[in-house]
C-alpha cells in the first residue's frame, strides 16, 4: 500500500483543486435571471399595436361591458356582504377573513376581461378633438361618426336585451371613475356605486328608448322629411341627455366637480352621433 500513490503528480499546477476556493471576492456575480421580471412596469411596450380594426372595437366593448358586470357584481357582493356579515354574524367569519375578498374568482374573472379587452387596443382613427379642430372636414366626421356608432352596438344590444345587467356594467364603470375624480386610488366603494347608479338608470333607460325606436316605422310622420326629423330630434337629444347623466354621475359630488363646459362637450359629441344614426336608419 506504501507505493499506492507513488505515480500521482506532485506538481500543485496539475492538480487545480486549489482554484475552487480562490478568493471569491474576485468573483463576478452572476447576473440574476429573474431580475428583469421586476422592471419598471412602464418600460413594457403593450403586447399588441393599437389598431383601429372595427370588429376589434366591438369585441373590446363588449369585453369591457362583460367585465363590468362581472367587477360591479362581485364588489357589490363582496361589500354588501362584508357589511351585512359584520351587523348580523351568520357565517363565522373572524374579522382578519372579513378582509379577504370572498368572491375572488369573481374579480379575477374580471382582471382576466379587462386584460382581454387591453391587448386588442383598440383605437378609433378619429377622436372627438380632431372633429371640433376641423368641422368641415366632412369626410373625417363622417369616420368619427362611423366608427362611434360601430363601437357602440354593444350598448344598444345590451339595453335592449338585458337592461338591469347593463345598468349594473354602467353603474361599475361610472363608479370607477367618480373614484378617480375623487382622488381616490384605492378599491371603488359601496358608496361609489350607489351615488353612480342614478347616472346609470337614466342612461341606460334613455338608450334602450332610442335603440328599440330606430327601426323605420316606429317613429311616425306625416312625410319621410317629417319622420326623419323627428328621429334625428330624438337620437340627438337623448344621447345628449345621456352622455350628460353619465357624466354627473362621475363628478357631482367629487373633488373634480361637475364642469358645465364639459358637460356640454359630451353632450355634443353624443349629439351628433346619435343625430347622424337616427337620419341614416330613416334615410
Amino acid at each position: 500500500m506504501a507505493g499506492l500513490f507513488d505515480d500521482l503528480p506532485d506538481d500543485k499546477n496539475r492538480f487545480p483543486v486549489g482554484n475552487l476556493f480562490a478568493d471569491l471576492s474576485t468573483v463576478r456575480p452572476q447576473a440574476n435571471p429573474t431580475s428583469n421580471l421586476f422592471a419598471d412596469l412602464s418600460t413594457v411596450r403593450p403586447q399588441a399595436d393599437p389598431t383601429s380594426n372595427l370588429a376589434a372595437g366591438v369585441l373590446s366593448r363588449i369585453l369591457g361591458l362583460i367585465g363590468d358586470f362581472v367587477e360591479g357584481t362581485a364588489r357589490i357582493g363582496e361589500q354588501g356582504g362584508d357589511w351585512l356579515e359584520s351587523r348580523v354574524p351568520l357565517s363565522g367569519l373572524t374579522p382578519e377573513q372579513l378582509q379577504q375578498r370572498q368572491l375572488e374568482p369573481l374579480f379575477k374573472a374580471a382582471e382576466w376581461l379587462q386584460r382581454q379587452q387591453q391587448n386588442i387596443n383598440y383605437r378609433p382613427t378619429v377622436d372627438w378633438d380632431q372633429v371640433k379642430d376641423s368641422p368641415l372636414n366632412l369626410p373625417q366626421t363622417g369616420t368619427f361618426i362611423l366608427e362611434q356608432g360601430v363601437t357602440s352596438l354593444p350598448d344598444m344590444a345590451a339595453s335592449v336585451i338585458n337592461l338591469p345587467g347593463y345598468v349594473l356594467a354602467r353603474t361599475n364603470d361610472i363608479a370607477g371613475e367618480r373614484a378617480t375624480n375623487e382622488g381616490r386610488t384605492d378599491a371603488v366603494t359601496l358608496g361609489d356605486m350607489a351615488k353612480a347608479a342614478p347616472g346609470a338608470v337614466v342612461e341606460a333607460t334613455l338608450e334602450r328608448l332610442a335603440t328599440r325606436a330606430l327601426p323605420p316605422g316606429v317613429v311616425k310622420g306625416a312625410s319621410a322629411l317629417a319622420r326623419i326629423a323627428k328621429q334625428i330630434g330624438l337620437q340627438t337629444g337623448t344621447e345628449a341627455i345621456e352622455e350628460t347623466a353619465a357624466y354627473a354621475g362621475e363628478s357631482v359630488g367629487t373633488r373634480a366637480g361637475f364642469q358645465g363646459a364639459e358637460a356640454l362637450d359630451r353632450a355634443a359629441a353624443g349629439g351628433l352621433v346619435g343625430g347622424a344614426i337616427g337620419g341614416v336608419t330613416q334615410g
